[in-house]
């Protein structure tokens, strides 16, 4: 988890509204990555894929965002 997204260069392949980002996108310091972006503030999870490319995700508000990476950490757990 992080609490500062690097910079969007561009939107490649996605869709921006407001505070929502998805699809395809490069930023600043990963390059091409993955954005499910439902807020403009963090935390922010990054999940990276065996190819390397990042996916990175948040939901609405700090605590939607901590309990998806509790579940996530419970999957990985198991």
């Amino acid at each position: 988890m992080c609490e500062k997204l690097p910079s969007i260069i561009k939107r490649t392949n996605g869709f921006s509204f407001g505070s929502s980002n998805k699809g395809n996108f490069k930023l600043e310091e990963f390059g091409k990555c993955k954005l499910f972006l439902q807020s403009e503030s963090g935390p922010y999870l990054i999940l990276t894929e065996k190819s390397g490319e990042k996916i990175i995700l948040n939901q609405k508000n700090k605590t939607e965002t901590e309990q998806v990476f509790e579940n996530i950490k419970t999957l990985i757990n198991k």
